[in-house]
This record gives structure tokens, C-alpha cells and sequence, in this order.
């Protein structure tokens, strides 16, 4: 149950990240893509782990982690769906919790391509992004 009422990004957001580009130049962008990739990409792991060890409460801290970091680079519908998790876990709905994560896999992945093509707006985006790809 992703949040398909909503946008893939927050242009508001896209729109403040890219200002902040131009100021300081696209390899910040690159910087905190990265750092998305490496740091919270694997949490969905360690989300789905949880969830079959019955530790939904773990895994609602996970999915607020990563409902951040998503929603701080503008993946608007990638942290509203893990909020609306983290809220059912938090509301003792757990049937109600999982339609959250259906197809979290492929809501990233779309989501991820939808920032990086917002993104490659910016000045000096390629150049930033080949010379610092993980």
C-alpha cells in the first residue's frame, strides 16, 4: 500500500537541494546520494529482517530512520510509505502495517531514479557524479 496518492518527489525539497548545488556545487548532491546509497540502502535489509523475526517495533525504528533520509533528498513517496508503516506498527496494527512495505523494493528503485534525474539538473551533476560514484 505505497503511497500511490502521492508524488515520487517533493519538488519543494528538490527545488531547496538544488539551490544549495549552486551555491555549493553538485558534488554535495553527489555527497548525500552517496551517503543514502551506503548508509540506508542496506537498512532495508535489516527492515526486512526484523520483520520476520517478529520485531516490528525495531523495524518501525529502522523504517523511521530511513522515512528521513528519504524525505530530507525528496523521495516523498518512499518516506510517507515507510511513516505510514512506522505509524500502524506504533498503533498496534501490524495486518495494517505490512501493505506499506509491497513492493518497497521497486518504490525505491524508482524513487532513486526520479532524485538522480531531479538532481541532474544541477550544474556540474555529471561530472560530480562520475567523479565520486560508489
Amino acid at each position: 500500500m505505497a503511497r500511490e496518492d502521492l508524488p515520487l518527489l517533493n519538488q519543494e525539497q528538490i527545488d531547496i537541494l538544488l539551490m544549495i548545488a549552486a551555491e555549493a556545487g553538485a558534488s554535495e548532491l553527489v555527497a548525500l546520494r552517496n551517503i543514502f546509497l551506503t548508509e540506508n540502502l542496506p537498512r532495508f535489509d535489516t527492515l526486512i529482517g526484523q520483520i520476520e523475526a517478529g520485531d516490528f517495533i525495531a523495524a518501525a525504528k529502522t523504517a523511521h530512520a530511513v522515512a528521513g533520509a528519504a524525505g530530507n533528498l525528496g523521495m516523498l513517496r518512499l518516506s510517507e510509505s515507510l511513516r505510514g508503516f512506522e505509524r500502524a506498527v506504533k498503533s498496534d496494527d501490524l495486518p495494517g502495517a505490512i501493505p506499506f512495505l509491497e513492493g518497497l523494493d521497486i518504490l525505491c528503485a524508482e524513487s532513486l531514479t526520479a532524485m538522480d534525474g531531479a538532481f541532474s539538473q544541477a550544474e556540474g551533476w555529471d561530472e560530480a557524479l562520475a567523479a565520486n560514484s560508489i
